[in-house]
C-alpha cells in the first residue's frame, strides 16, 4: 500500500510538474513612451478594426469593448470580458508585454490560461509591431467599469488546469510570427486571414477536444458560433467560394452581399459591420488573393467529422 501511495504521489508530482512548467518563452516587449503610443494610436485603430476586437468584446447598444454578448459554442458559454483602460474591471492595468502575453501565449498577467474561445492561437501569428500599435489604440478607448459576464465552459474545460492541460496538449505558439507579406498580395492576404482576421477560427471544423481540425482547414463546420453552420470558403467550386468573381468577393467584404443575392447573416454579419468593410482596397484586393489560393476541399469531408 506504501509503494502504491508513493506512485500515485509520483504521478500527481509529474503531472502538476507537467501543468505548471514555464511554457512561455521570454520576448522582447519593452513598454511604448507616450510619443510611441501617441505615434502609433491610427496605425492601430485599423489593427484593432481587422482583427474583431469590436464585435466579440462589445454588446449589442453597448459601451465599446466594455464587454460582449453571451457566445454559445459546442465547448460551452463564454462572455467576452471587459477590455477597456479601466483597471479594475478591464484592462486598464495591463502593460504592453501582458497584451503580448495574453495574444501570443494565451496567458494573464498573473499566468492564468485563457480557453481558446478567446483566439490567441491565431493571434499568436501577429507581428510585434501591430501588437503595440494595437495597444496603444486600446489604451485611448473610454474606460468603462463593468464587470465580465461569468463562463459556463463545458464541464471538461473547466477551471485554469483544464486550461493549461488543453494547451499543454494541442497549443504550440509559433516561435515567428507570420510575415505581414507587404507587396505580396497573397502572403499579405495569408497574414490579414490568419493572424489578425482569425478566419480559422470559425471556418474550420474542431474535434471533440476543441483543437482544429488543419488538414480540413477553411473547410466550414456545422458548429459555429451559437450553434451556426459556417460555410466552405476553400476554392472547391461546388461547396466553396470557387465560382465566385473578384468583384462578388469585394461586394460581399463590403455589404455582406452574395453573389445570389442574399445577404450574409449569422456571426459574419458582426465580421463585415466590425471589420471587413474597413480594409483598405489593397488589402481587401490582398485577402481575395489568399483565398484564392486555398486549396479546394470538398464539403463531405467536412461532414464526416462531424
Amino acid at each position: 500500500m506504501r509503494r502504491g501511495l508513493l506512485l500515485a504521489g509520483g504521478v500527481l508530482i509529474a503531472a502538476a510538474a507537467w501543468l505548471y512548467w514555464p511554457s512561455s518563452t521570454p520576448i522582447d516587449a519593452s513598454e511604448p513612451d507616450a510619443g510611441e503610443l501617441a505615434a502609433l494610436t491610427q496605425r492601430g485603430e485599423y489593427v484593432f478594426q481587422i482583427a474583431g476586437c469590436r464585435g466579440c468584446h462589445t454588446e449589442k447598444d453597448g459601451a465599446l469593448l466594455a464587454g460582449g454578448r453571451t457566445l454559445e459554442t459546442p465547448y460551452g458559454r463564454f462572455s467576452p470580458p471587459n477590455i477597456t483602460p479601466d483597471p479594475a474591471t478591464g484592462i486598464g492595468s495591463w502593460r504592453f508585454e501582458d497584451l503580448v502575453r495574453a495574444l501570443r501565449y494565451g496567458r494573464s498577467p498573473s499566468g492564468r490560461a485563457y480557453l481558446p474561445a478567446f483566439p490567441y492561437p491565431s493571434y499568436a501569428a501577429m507581428q510585434l509591431d501591430d501588437m503595440r500599435a494595437l495597444y496603444a489604440y486600446l489604451r485611448t478607448v473610454p474606460a468603462v467599469v463593468r464587470k465580465s459576464g461569468p463562463v459556463a465552459s463545458a464541464w471538461n474545460l473547466r477551471g485554469g488546469v483544464a486550461a493549461r492541460a488543453w494547451q499543454r496538449l494541442f497549443y504550440r505558439p509559433s516561435p515567428t510570427p507570420v510575415a505581414d507579406g507587404g507587396d505580396d498580395a497573397t502572403g499579405r492576404g495569408r497574414y490579414l486571414a490568419t493572424a489578425l482576421g482569425h478566419c480559422a477560427e470559425c471556418h474550420t471544423p474542431r474535434d471533440r477536444f476543441g483543437a482544429r481540425i488543419e488538414t480540413l482547414a477553411y473547410s466550414g463546420t456545422e458548429d459555429g458560433p451559437d450553434g451556426d453552420p459556417v460555410p466552405n470558403i476553400t476554392s472547391n467550386r461546388e461547396h466553396g467560394i470557387g465560382k465566385w468573381r473578384t468583384g462578388a468577393l469585394r461586394d460581399f467584404f463590403a455589404t455582406g452581399m452574395k453573389p445570389d443575392g442574399d445577404f450574409a447573416s449569422g456571426a459574419m454579419v458582426q465580421v463585415i459591420d466590425n471589420t471587413t468593410q474597413y480594409l483598405t482596397p489593397k488589402d481587401t484586393g490582398a485577402l481575395i488573393a489568399w483565398l484564392r489560393s486555398l486549396p479546394a476541399i470538398p464539403l463531405d469531408q467536412v461532414e464526416s467529422t462531424q
